[in-house]
């Protein structure tokens, strides 16, 4: 991840060295400190937003299984009817 690679880097400037961000076309100078924490909030909150993505994925998928089921069911019982006729 990119992220990961930025703070792998960070952790290998001194504490009094220059570190610079990139927005959009220019390099801003950032602290290390506040640079390090931005960079790890915005980890947190896309890990935040993987989980919950995998969750509702988790959510779809059971809720496809039992429409699937139900309808499998459905279906055999109306053969099942046919056959009875």
């Amino acid at each position: 991840m990119e992220i990961e690679s930025a703070l792998s880097e960070l952790e290998k400037t001194k504490e009094d060295e220059e570190v610079f961000k990139v927005v959009g076309p220019i390099l801003v100078k950032k602290s290390k400190g506040d640079l390090k924490k931005e960079l790890e909030d915005k980890r947190d909150e896309i890990n935040s937003r993987i989980k919950m993505i995998e969750n509702s994925e988790k959510k779809i998928r059971d809720n496809a299984i039992k429409n699937q089921e139900n309808l499998q069911k459905i279906m055999n019982n109306g053969s099942n009817e046919k056959m009875a006729e």
